[in-house]
């Protein structure tokens, strides 16, 4: 397999609205890439959170589904206004991340609607319709134009090809993607068949499929078990 680059990793980053990425003090802090010219990338982040950050390390992912951990050194930085500072970043860390932990992804197109149970800026009971993105044993990413945020708890109904698959999610992270919204969400309660179902599905994954989109479900350790809910049991009962 060809090692990726810091040229590639930094391309890589400016398709994204905007990027979380960790300091050398372990904290987090975002930006907003704007353009790339090799291994630098130019950026708009928060004026006062720049003062305490010298490095930033993200993550990105080949062509093969890798994660690599890229380390962006702050090379300048121009006031905009009280606020906004326009920096520079030049990529000058660049390893495989063997310690990530990743779920098995089925990058397989389907269509999802998500009813929403507990959210912050979608109605209870509001469906919210969405294209699906990745599927991995613990949970799916998903596209949409709504506004969901990390924490917003939905029923799913999730359309592979023939197969309807059920479950109760929790959107775990989002990014920005052309306009549209992209969530990575955590399964929280499925049933047995149902997830019978998604195995079936995950299964007709071709052995040599790539991964070939840069979803927020390649950053997921899937340590925490989906639990059947008395919410969830009302739902599925309501839905068979």
């Amino acid at each position: 397999m060809a090692r990726l680059t810091k040229t590639q990793a930094v391309a890589q980053l400016t398709a994204y609205a905007t990027i979380v990425a960790v300091d050398e003090h372990d904290r987090e802090f975002a930006f907003q890439p704007t353009s790339a010219n090799g291994t630098l990338l130019t950026a708009t982040t928060g004026r006062l959170r720049l003062a305490s950050a010298s490095l930033a390390t993200v993550r990105v992912h080949d062509s093969d589904g890798r994660p690599w951990m890229v380390t962006l050194r702050v090379e300048s930085a121009t006031m905009r206004d009280a606020d906004l500072a326009e920096t520079v970043l030049r990529a000058v860390g660049l390893r495989l991340d063997r310690e990530h932990r990743k779920a098995e992804r089925l990058p397989i197109g389907g269509q999802a609607w998500l009813t929403a149970v507990n959210c912050q800026n979608v109605v209870d009971q509001d469906v919210v319709e969405a294209t699906i993105l990745d599927v991995a044993e613990g949970g799916l990413a998903i596209l949409t134009q709504r506004l969901l945020r990390p924490g917003d708890r939905l029923l799913v109904r999730a359309r592979f090809f023939a197969t309807m698959l059920h479950a109760e999610i929790r959107v775990a992270r989002i990014r920005e993607r052309e306009g549209m919204v992209e969530a990575g969400c955590r399964f929280i309660a499925i049933s047995s068949d149902q997830r019978r179902l998604l195995g079936e599905v995950m299964k007709l994954r071709e052995p040599s499929q790539a991964a070939s989109i840069h979803s927020l479900l390649r950053d997921f350790d899937w340590d925490e078990p989906a639990e059947p809910s008395p919410f969830w049991r009302r739902w599925l009962r309501k839905a068979s």
